[in-house]
């Protein structure tokens, strides 16, 4: 039984895949631990792995507050210059505290750098998750961003992640590099790209090719395996279905003519009110009903309209197979299980990778990205009402919901990347 620690440093959909990899690699006899905000505990410990908290609950809702996090141009130095390089030592020591040498391995999310910082400190096998393409460092095909649209032309590559290197560096590079000092270890430059993109022995895309193909200059290995699902409020698997409450089944239980427009703006997300009152406008306007998803209840009218229901929270795998269409902030879980669901997208992207997301969803057929300060009542129910007229858009969505029929609960994808991890480890 080996020892596998896994580190997260995130929202509830940076969360939800790696709960069912752990599952996964529980379910094979190993001993797995999850590192995480102490707001998933419950989540965590439903999913039988160990949990251990990072940082605390009051941490987390204090960025959720701050305005910050969700900027459209201040979010990435926020999110990587404070919170992130604030928990850098904690995900070190979590790594030290635990690992046994030649029989642990490191699982890291995108932002979880100390633990990918700690992987090459203790010489530990070390697992870069990529939850969306956008994180993929390519110069051939750089991730649209909110300053940098897929149009520009794409020789602007190398460009991106020389700027990118350089604020990742004034962002982290103090922190880390003040970690390896302590290892008698020298400082280390272009963290992002020559170091945290190049140090880990493997790199995982949870993500499909048909979503984003490689361009050909991704860092060796990395491997594609697609889609993870992962969504119960209490840790349960994909394909355990989770009970919802017996008014929001009701208010699902419509003829498909009628099936609710859904909107959730993400569990991270405070500051998108003007957004749910603009889809509740909309759905007025077609006379669609409308299920608002968010656990912040101060950006909803009160009372609300006799056509709309709110929930704080409903698996998005329970949900969206009865509804119309969905209206988010573009993550890539979210934009998953929509694909899944075979439902039409409008995305409203704030930061990170929504942006890339929304591109790619455009790209095939399946909805449109609309920037938020255009998302007017006016703009998304003439947006919606063309999405669910169009024929083209909804043979796009049956052909996506196709591509998950061999796989509809991303069972294959645990698999391979638990047979990835064990040989990570019979190499070590």
């Amino acid at each position: 039984m080996a020892r596998v620690l896994i580190s997260v440093f995130g929202s509830t959909g940076d969360v939800h895949p790696f709960l069912a990899v752990g599952r996964e690699l529980v379910q094979r006899g190993h001993d797995v631990a999850c590192h995480a905000n102490p707001t998933f505990e419950r989540k965590v410990r439903g999913a039988g792995l160990d949990f251990v908290p990072l940082g605390t609950a009051e941490e987390y809702d204090d960025a959720l507050r701050d305005r910050r996090l969700m900027h459209r141009t201040r979010a990435s130095r926020f999110l990587l210059g404070e919170l992130v390089a604030r928990a850098v030592p904690e995900m070190v020591e979590f790594v030290r505290e635990r690992q046994r040498p030649g029989d642990t391995v490191v699982i890291a999310s995108a932002t979880a750098v100390g633990a990918i910082l700690a992987g090459d400190l203790y010489r530990l096998p070390t697992t870069f998750v990529h939850l969306a393409p956008a994180s993929m460092p390519s110069e051939r095909d750089p991730p649209t961003l909110h300053l940098i649209p897929r149009w520009l032309p794409r020789a602007i590559g190398p460009a991106v992640w020389r700027v990118a290197d350089h604020l990742y560096d004034g962002w982290l590079a103090e922190t880390v590099n003040g970690v390896r000092a302590e290892h008698g270890l020298p400082p280390v430059r272009r963290l992002l790209t020559r170091y945290f993109f190049r140090t880990p022995e493997l790199r995982v895309g949870l993500f499909p090719e048909w979503f984003a193909p490689s361009p050909g200059d991704w860092p060796e290995p990395t491997e594609l395996l697609g889609f993870t699902f992962q969504d119960s409020d209490v840790g349960l698997p994909d394909d355990d279905p989770e009970p919802l409450d017996g008014d929001l089944e009701a208010f699902l239980a419509a003829e498909p003519t009628s099936r609710p427009i859904v909107v959730s703006m993400g569990t991270a997300n405070m500051h998108s009110g003007c957004v749910y009152h603009a889809v509740i406008e909309a759905g007025a306007r077609l006379g669609r009903r409308v299920l608002v998803l968010t656990p912040f209840v101060d950006d909803l009218p009160d009372p609300l309209p006799s056509h709309v229901m709110h929930a704080p929270y409903a698996p998005f795998s329970r949900v969206l197979p009865e509804s119309a269409l969905l209206v988010h902030h573009g993550g890539v879980g979210t934009t998953a299980q929509s694909l899944r669901a075979g439902i039409p997208q409008v995305i409203v992207p704030r930061a990170y990778d929504q942006h890339d997301n929304a591109e790619r969803v455009a790209k095939l057929g399946c909805g449109v990205g609309m920037p938020q300060q255009l998302a007017t009542a006016s703009r998304l129910a003439s947006t919606i009402g063309d999405l669910l007229a169009s024929e083209e858009v909804a043979c796009a969505c049956t052909h996506a919901q196709a591509r998950f029929r061999g796989d509809p609960h991303g069972e294959r994808v645990v698999r391979r990347f638990g047979d990835m991890i064990e040989d990570l480890l019979a190499k070590a």
